[in-house]
């Protein structure tokens, strides 16, 4: 028997060809966090285009379903060496339900040569690909059919659903958002992220298995991107932020968010070596940015200081309100993100600005 895993992050309904509700275990969902279903595809050894497919919670009874036809006729590979079909299989957990679509294909021209691909519903199928499934696990009592096994494992999954609002409590239209998970080793590259972005009403939902997550906040106009912590904080980087603990459906979470941003102007604002830090006074902490003669950094309210640094490391100076820039850490003016975005700053840089070490 093959075992193929499942282990998405997205759940989205899509149409499929059937639909099989399996019958799984409560106690096995709340206890491992997975749901198992076997799957079993028959091919009449007289007829090798005629395939049927039965599906079962793990360990189950094959009858308690019955078995239905899979017409292999919802396409064709690139090459057109392949036919597929395609089947929606409903899989209850605890108090929802996780839809698994599993795919059947069968070489044209060598109909014994079978391959089976799975996935969480609306997850594309190249992130598991395709295994070899051989029809040699037996046949009916009458002989007339053979068949092979394949087990999924499905994820129990639950809802992260909130509303992302400006200063003012406003909806924020369009805004993408992507749930990691806390263990992922490198969140710039984007795999095993679940997305969503939020309608006009600012509204947003993830169907993710249980786990730690971090939000990230995509699409804001911000060069970077944004992470959200359990404490409402947003920073550029992950790592300083304590991730939401999801082992059960949160509702109503509601990211509030307000920008800041500006331009530095003046004859180092091209260099590759001057770059703007926002952070609280308290600790001047924050993402580096390579400037470009603009800025701009998603923070949830509070109060900021910007410092204009060089090679990353070397303070120069920080914005200093009407002056621009000051050279004096006391003349530094904090931005107050409170009641709507600060906007339209500028920095000017004076021509006697001191060097860059």
């Amino acid at each position: 028997m093959v075992r193929l895993y499942i282990l998405l992050a997205v759940l989205v309904a899509t149409p499929a060809v059937a639909a099989v509700s399996v019958v799984s275990a409560d106690e096995e969902t709340e206890n491992s966090g997975f749901v198992s279903v076997d799957v079993r595809v028959w091919q009449d050894v007289r007829d090798d285009h005629a395939l049927y497919i039965s599906a079962r919670a793990a360990g189950g009874s094959w009858r308690t379903l019955g078995t239905i036809p899979l017409p292999l006729d919802d396409g064709h590979s690139a090459s057109g060496r392949l036919r597929y079909g395609d089947i929606s299989i409903a899989v209850p957990a605890v108090d929802r339900f996780a839809g698994v679509d599993v795919r059947v294909w069968q070489d044209v021209n060598y109909g014994n040569a079978i391959y089976i691909g799975a996935r969480l519903a609306g997850v594309p199928w190249d992130t598991l690909g395709t295994i070899p499934l051989p029809l040699a696990d037996g046949h009916s009592s009458s002989g007339r059919f053979r068949y092979g096994d394949v087990t999924l494992s499905v994820p129990w999954l639950v809802s992260i659903e909130g509303t992302v609002t400006d200063l003012e409590g406003r909806p924020r239209e369009g805004i993408a958002l992507e749930a990691f998970p806390a263990s992922t080793s490198d969140f710039r590259v984007g795999l095993g992220a679940a997305r969503s972005t939020t309608s006009n009403d600012g509204s947003f939902s993830f169907s993710v298995p249980a786990d730690s997550y971090y939000l990230r906040l995509v699409g804001t106009g911000a060069r970077f991107p944004s992470y959200l912590g359990s404490e409402g904080q947003f920073a550029e980087v992950p790592e300083s932020l304590k991730p939401l603990e999801v082992g059960a459906d949160i509702t109503g979470l509601v990211l509030t968010y307000g920008v800041i941003s500006g331009s530095v102007r003046g004859i180092w604002q091209v260099s590759e070596d001057l770059h703007v830090r926002l952070g609280e006074p308290a600790r001047n902490t924050g993402y580096f940015e390579p400037l470009r003669g603009a800025f701009a950094y998603i923070r949830a309210p509070g109060t900021y200081l910007l410092t204009i640094v060089c090679h990353v490391t070397d303070t120069l100076g920080w914005y200093g309100g009407e002056t621009g820039f000051v050279t004096e850490r006391a003349g530094a003016t904090p931005i107050v993100l409170e009641a709507a975005d600060v906007v339209g700053l500028v920095i000017d840089l004076p021509e006697d600005r001191p060097s860059c070490p």
